[in-house]
């Protein structure tokens, strides 16, 4: 039988889209490599997801008990060979209801919100009419009659009947089981089981009973060797019977047992991120969905982690411009002045976007790029030193950047003295902007500033410079274009003071 499960809710990404160091984004939620996208209209599938949960809350509660049953129906499925005893085996036979309790769920709670327009994606409607149709054979009433009723057809079997084909000879030619019957048997005898007036309705009368101390009462010692054999046997056929039943009922709809469990990581992944937007419009923070276009065009970006920290009360938006004139940017200025965060929102914006997410913005036009990568400082004990692990990880890098690509460099090659730094990061820059690619590279080097305006004057290159912004020694948190060595004043004597060594300058 055909599935008629969609295998996915959301598509994956292909190999020609590639995530670089992005955990240094601090995006708090792992494992979304697999989603990021590069197809605009595959974005603006996934973004109707979102949108729909968005804009109705509650659906995040009804996808999530969803998510609980397919991952119930995914842990049976898994364990569904594990056959200890034939009592393990009726109850896996029990626990395909746990299929059927998802149709039911997802006709009866999801396929009305279809209806009444609550749900609009199109990837969440597919799934609901899949299921709906489902609902609606005959064959699956049949079988949810039957899995209801397992009580009294499973649970409550206390004897089976063994049926005997004889041949000519009165030889026994085959066997089998021919009914499962909810009262134990009992010996009648001959006599009583042939001759008598009526059966008893609750009773199951044979005629000879092959029990042990009865076979060695007819037959002597000897038989009970073969007695325990047929016994053995007799609870093989059943097994078999049983795991039978089991296997006739999963492979009527085993390829939709499979596709629903299958989209367990599709609805994990929704409600994780689900949450996580939620969690920022709680927080005050505003979300729109990027249309998307040919550059990179957000106004009033912010970094969404710095709605965790409980003390901040107000955070400082800024732009972003990037298209065709617009690829290389250089952040110099103070410490804490904002510069990594700025850098962290744009990095955090894209892959937002890229994920179907809305991102951190008051509006955004964005472009779907093949890469995403982050370079960060980070901490090393390898015996060739931080810069060693730096160049590595740089080269890594860069042999998968091309044109359609965004890289956020933060202090890059700052391990080294700044005579060296700044002419590694002018050849970097060079490079970068040779290749064409999007690229926003934060660092201390003031120097490299002074060196850029000169490269600047060459036709061939067009790179921007910023600065984080600061008016009469305090920081601003904005990030401005670079106006000369004035927009670089230290807030090293802020910094000072704030962390309590302002006495000494008094």
């Amino acid at each position: 039988m055909e599935t008629r499960i969609p295998t996915d809710i959301l598509r994956k990404t292909d190999d020609g889209v590639t995530c670089f160091e992005i955990e240094s984004l601090r995006f708090p939620i792992t494992d979304v490599t697999q989603y990021v996208l590069f197809d605009a209209e595959e974005i603006k599938q996934r973004q109707s997801v979102f949108r729909d949960i968005l804009t109705h809350p509650e659906l995040l509660e009804k996808y999530d008990a969803l998510r609980q049953k397919v991952d119930d129906l995914s842990e049976f499925y898994r364990k569904s060979g594990d056959d200890r005893d034939n009592e393990s085996i009726v109850y896996s036979i029990i626990k395909i209801q746990l299929f059927t309790d998802i149709i039911d769920y997802v006709s009866e709670v999801l396929y009305p919100l279809c209806e009444d327009k609550t749900i609009k994606s199109q990837s969440m409607i597919d799934l609901t009419l899949a299921c709906v149709k489902i609902s609606r054979e005959k064959t699956y009433g049949n079988v949810k009659s039957w899995l209801c009723n397992i009580d009294s057809n499973l649970k409550g079997i206390k004897s089976i009947t063994i049926g005997a084909n004889l041949d000519a000879q009165l030889n026994v030619s085959e066997i089998g089981v021919a009914s499962f019957n909810t009262s134990p048997y009992v010996g009648g005898g001959v006599v009583n089981t042939l001759f008598r007036d009526e059966t008893p309705d609750d009773k199951y009368v044979c005629m000879i009973s092959l029990g042990v101390s009865e076979t060695k009462k007819l037959l002597g010692r000897s038989i009970v060797s073969i007695n325990h054999e047929l016994f053995n046997a007799m609870n093989t056929v059943f097994k078999s019977s049983l795991k039978k039943i089991r296997a006739d009922i999963i492979n009527m709809y085993k390829k939709d047992i499979v596709a629903l469990s299958g989209l367990k990581d599709d609805l994990t992944y929704i409600i994780k991120t689900a949450q996580y937007m939620l969690y920022i419009k709680e927080k005050g923070g505003c979300l729109t969905f990027p249309t998307v276009g040919e550059e990179q065009n957000i106004t009033g970006l912010y970094n969404p982690n710095l709605l965790i920290k409980a003390e901040m009360t107000e955070i400082v938006s800024n732009d972003v411009k990037m298209d065709e004139n617009n690829r290389i940017f250089v952040i110099t200025g103070p410490n804490s002045g904002g510069k990594t965060v700025y850098l962290d929102s744009i990095g955090l914006a894209q892959l937002f976007f890229q994920l179907g997410l809305p991102v951190p913005a008051v509006s955004a036009e964005m472009k779907p790029l093949k890469t995403i990568a982050s370079l960060y400082v980070r901490n090393v004990t390898v015996n060739n030193g931080r810069l060693a692990d730096e160049v590595g990880r740089l080269k890594e890098c860069l042999d998968h950047i091309s044109r359609d690509s965004l890289l956020l460099l933060d202090e890059t090659f700052s391990s080294t003295s700044a005579f060296e730094g700044v002419f590694l990061a002018e050849s970097l820059i060079k490079y970068l902007s040779d290749i064409g690619c999007y690229a926003v590279y934060v660092t201390h080097f003031h120097e490299l500033s002074q060196r850029l305006t000169e490269l600047n004057r060459e036709e061939k290159y067009n790179i921007h410079m910023l600065t984080a912004d600061n008016e009469n020694g305090k920081r601003t948190y904005k990030i401005v274009p670079y106006h000369g060595f004035d927009s670089e004043k230290s807030l090293a004597r802020e910094i000072v003071i704030e962390n309590g060594l302002g006495f000494l300058f008094d």
